[in-house]
């Protein structure tokens, strides 16, 4: 199985931490999420592709000191990040033009946020979870009390919701992608904000569009999970 890990955020709700850190790296109980998040899948991934932007090069080296011979593949997107749909576009052509054999256009792969503290076993997520309707496959978890409102609703292994009507659950940020969804996505928006003909938009526009499109499954988390996105939350997990 092949992972997108998304680390090109610049983490300014963490600020001062993140000034001189990138999020991805910063440790929590002696270990950086990155890491954590990399000892978890890499005995499961066939590749791992990880955006990067901000604070880049520290990732660079710390993936070059502490996993050198692992199947990694870095992408710089610049200052200017690629949102986060926009970064999976951005690996598939990557993936097309220099490591074909991974097949990232076609198969199936995991998609993770680096900023998420979770014992999630990433081995469950196999091709075969997505049936042969379905454009992706969503764990879900259960809306922190810091929002105010989830992202999907679940019925069965149903998955729906959209940016008006939101639903019970949060998004954990760990999916499992048909690049099917990429192109039809793309295919079915008039007009999209573009970057070296890759368009810039969040994973959770496609994400909507296919449970608009009934093409959305899931299944609900109920195990550890922390989306490291605040001081509070941090100092709570550093404690």
């Amino acid at each position: 199985m092949n992972f997108m890990l998304f680390a090109a955020g610049l983490g300014t709700r963490l600020r001062p931490l993140t000034l001189e850190t990138p999020k991805p790296l910063l440790t929590i109980q002696g270990k950086t999420l990155l890491g954590r998040l990399l000892d978890a899948i890499l005995p499961c991934a066939d590749r791992v592709f990880i955006n990067t932007s901000w604070l880049s090069e520290q990732i660079y080296q710390f993936i070059k000191d502490n996993y050198p011979q692992q199947n990694i593949h870095l992408l710089y997107e610049g200052e200017a990040p690629l949102e986060t749909a926009g970064a999976l576009y951005n690996a598939v052509n990557y993936a097309k033009r220099y490591c074909p054999h991974s097949q990232l256009e076609v198969k199936p792969f995991v998609a993770v946020n680096a900023d998420i503290y979770t014992d999630y076993d990433f081995s469950s997520l196999k091709s075969e979870v997505l049936s042969k309707q379905d454009l992706a496959h969503l764990i879900l978890v259960d809306c922190p009390t810091s929002k105010q409102k989830g992202d999907f609703d679940l019925n069965g292994n149903r998955v729906s919701g959209s940016m008006e009507s939101r639903g019970e659950y949060t998004f954990s940020g760990i999916s499992l992608i048909h690049p099917q969804l990429l192109s039809d996505y793309k295919n079915s928006q008039q007009s999209l904000v573009v970057k070296n003909e890759i368009p810039i938009v969040s994973l959770t526009n496609l994400l909507y569009y296919a449970s608009e499109v009934g093409r959305l499954s899931g299944e609900h988390y109920a195990g550890k999970w922390y989306d490291v996105g605040t001081l509070e939350i941090f100092k709570e997990l550093s404690s």
